[in-house]
């Protein structure tokens, strides 16, 4: 009874609103549909490439996920919507919400885990023994080019670029007005100690035809349009990642890329080539591989792999943070401040890499490790062994905010820091560190700092101005003997063959007298350094009575 009055009221309601008795054709929406899509689809190629890029790659990324979750719906709209024993329907709606859960929490770690296992991942004790050349500081370039921008007219980029091979910083400049692209690249080789100059800063200059540009908002000018026009849709970049060079005089815009791995569950980045943009012809041209000086590994994707080492162990060790490393974000007072990772240096070989000082997962904020990888190498699908640098085991290096407080606060005897700033500390040489300190645009001292604490201030000529040793000096001349070991060997023939000599060849009566200078220049800093703290006394007895 209780059935057919049912069935009566579905029929009622369905003659009042289809008096023929027939279903609606899906025909029509379909048809809107795919023609909406098609229209969408062609704008997109010409205006909305690089978004369609995303949307693929959301889709690859999320598939999995996005199966689920449909199966999810439709099984319990019909579930709720039907009527009898729909047990089987709820089961499928329970399986898919526990799979979709279960997806959300470990797709991250099996993604993170793929990309650390494809890194060839490598550690060596030998975090003290790394030896790179020295460079300028990432905020004196910024200071720099936002202050030496000569005749141009246009805004200089945000992000400064690093080119160890020729020890220059460079960025673009934007020229100004609707759907314009670059002005000019200027290109900054400063000097490791002083104010820069104006020579030491040049431009080379973009062809107003070439008016393409990284964030061009139309489609003539649009650098991305371009790229995405020419690659597959699994293929991304972050411009960020963009190197400017002048290349004999020529502008170039060289831009990393990336792709997802073949995988098809759980994909994860790779390198993708590198697109090259010439200035002064407007050709773009799509590199699949590149070996050379040039940082065009994607500084994202080194990120990234660093990020997947706290996928090394099991998933627990990931979710509670037992496992790898990480930067040094948990040390605000950072002097290295948003240039704290993938930081280029150049090895003493010649080998551009990216650095990140690595900390243990937790609070810690003590470098334990250093995380370096090839900046020169862009394969198609291939990653760049990742390589991190140990200290020896109850070893590690104190916080970099640590190392300014004790140069500003000690070394520097606080007055005497007033208005200088530590700017970044970066792997040096010897498996020592640099701190750099200066003014501004001003370099005026560097600190060589070593693994057991000790902290030695020098100005441009080398000479040591202070230091929190007992024997700065003896410090001092350890370092130097290790850089000029090479060169005493490779003059100690020379040398024992003219032993005793003049310069016609006879025999010499004169005596070496280098214990009495070194002995001489200890007595100098010591009596320099008595003088210091005379003054430092006299300072705060000054300060006492104000």
């Amino acid at each position: 009874m209780h059935s057919d009055d049912h069935e009566t009221v579905y029929e009622r309601d369905w003659k009042r609103y289809h008096p023929d008795n027939r279903r609606p054709s899906i025909a029509g929406p379909i048809i809107i549909t795919l023609v909406a899509i098609g229209v969408l689809v062609g704008l997109g190629f010409w205006f909305l490439n690089p978004i369609y890029h995303w949307l693929w790659v959301a889709v690859r990324y999320g598939w999995p996920m996005l199966v689920f979750c449909i199966l999810g719906i439709v099984f319990t709209v019909k579930a709720a919507t039907s009527y009898g024993s729909n047990m089987g329907r709820w089961l499928i709606v329970a399986c898919s919400t526990i799979a979709f859960t279960l997806l959300c929490f470990a797709a991250p770690y099996v993604t993170a885990h793929g990309m650390y296992l494809a890194s060839n991942v490598s550690e060596s004790v030998d975090a003290g023994e790394l030896d790179y050349q020295p460079r300028t500081p990432y905020d004196v370039a910024k200071a720099v080019s936002n202050r030496n921008l000569g005749a141009t007219t246009g805004d200089a980029r945000e992000e400064k670029t690093y080119l160890p091979a020729d020890g220059t910083w460079t960025t673009t400049v934007e020229r100004r007005g609707f759907a314009q692209g670059y002005e000019s690249i200027q290109v900054m080789k400063l000097p490791q100690y002083g104010e820069a100059r104006n020579q030491d800063v040049s431009f080379c200059s973009f062809n107003p035809k070439a008016n393409r540009k990284l964030d061009g908002m139309m489609w003539w000018n649009s650098l991305n349009i371009a790229i995405a026009n020419r690659t597959s849709p699994s293929t991304v970049w972050d411009s960020t990642d963009s190197v400017a060079v002048c290349a004999d005089g020529r502008p170039v815009i060289y831009v990393p890329l990336k792709q997802l791995s073949s995988d098809i569950l759980f994909p994860y980045w790779v390198a993708g080539g590198v697109a090259m943009y010439d200035g002064e012809t407007g050709d773009l041209q799509i590199l699949h591989d590149y070996q050379g000086d040039l940082p065009l590994y994607p500084q994202s994707l080194a990120s990234a792999q660093r990020e997947s080492l706290k996928a090394s162990e099991t998933y627990w060790d990931y979710l509670f943070g037992r496992s790898g490393w990480q930067d040094t974000s948990n040390d605000p007072k950072d002097p290295n401040g948003e240039n704290r990772a993938e930081f280029s240096l150049e090895t003493k070989t010649n080998v551009g890499e990216y650095i990140t000082p690595l900390t243990v997962r937790g609070s810690s904020s003590s470098i334990t490790a250093v995380g370096s990888i090839d900046s020169g190498m862009n394969r198609v699908g291939e990653l760049a062994p990742y390589t991190v640098h140990r200290f020896p085991d109850g070893v590690s290096r104190q916080a970099n905010s640590a190392v300014v407080a004790t140069i500003t606060g000690s070394i520097l005897n606080g007055y005497k820091a007033q208005g200088l700033t530590v700017f970044e500390i970066v792997p040096g040489h010897d498996g020592k560190w640099v701190a750099t300190i200066g003014k501004s645009q001003s370099i005026l001292y560097k600190a060589d700092i070593s693994l057991d604490g000790t902290i030695v201030l020098k100005d441009r000529d080398g000479n040591i101005v202070a230091s929190n040793s007992d024997n700065p000096d003896q410090q001092s001349q350890d370092d130097s003997s290790d850089t000029s070991q090479s060169e005493t060997n490779a003059d100690k023939t020379g040398a024992d063959d003219t032993a005793g000599k003049t310069d016609d060849g006879e025999p010499s009566n004169k005596t070496d007298n280098g214990d009495s200078k070194t002995t001489s220049r200890q007595e100098d800093i010591q009596r320099l350094q008595q003088l210091l703290d005379e003054a430092n006394k006299l300072a705060r007895k000054i300060q006492q009575e104000q």
